[in-house]
């Protein structure tokens, strides 16, 4: 089951990613330090929530496995 949500997870890093470029590619922005506060906004927060989904399909893993 964790195999599956990192796989999902990796996914969804990657194709968020290529819609943030595609964003600033078509909206020429051109300043440097507002394309890195997006790019760093956009995965930190895509690792945060990464996490949480992580952590929690974790517990509820390891909960499946003690009432088997």
């Amino acid at each position: 089951m964790v195999a599956n949500i990192v796989i999902f997870l990796t996914v969804l890093v990657y194709g968020v990613n290529f819609l943030v470029f595609l964003y600033l590619r078509i909206n020429h922005i051109k300043n440097c330090v507002e394309k890195l506060a997006i790019y760093l906004g956009t995965n930190m927060t895509l690792l945060f929530t990464s996490g949480i989904f992580l952590f929690f399909g974790k517990i509820i893993e390891d909960g499946i496995l003690v009432f088997e």
